[in-house]
């Protein structure tokens, strides 16, 4: 059985997206669960990469945020990204939105 290594609450979604950068090409990834360390998405029509780091941009609540990610693992068309840095303002806003998410 496989064991949960994020800590934190994730929330789950569906129909949400959000913009993976390879290369400098936004590609749309739909997010599977949320954390405020990581994200499981669902690639879609995004080229193979060798690339470990990518930018992620979210639209949250009306605002964009942005954070650099780092594959943990991918399986398929899904994968698991730890945020590996993002602004302090955008962390804030994510753990907000996450909060309210969780409580719903």
């Amino acid at each position: 059985m496989k064991s949960e290594r994020r800590g934190d609450g994730r929330a789950r979604f569906a129909g949400i997206f959000a913009n993976k950068y390879i290369d400098g090409i936004p590609h749309v990834v739909e997010l599977l669960d949320v954390s405020a360390s990581g994200l499981q998405v669902r690639r879609i029509l995004e080229p193979e990469s060798s690339s470990m780091t990518y930018p992620l941009e979210l639209e949250v609540g009306g605002v964009t945020l942005w954070a650099w990610t780092r594959r943990v693992w991918r399986r398929g068309n899904r994968e698991a990204l730890r945020i590996v840095s993002a602004d302090s303002l955008d962390r804030a806003r994510l753990r907000k939105f996450l909060r309210a998410a969780l409580a719903a």
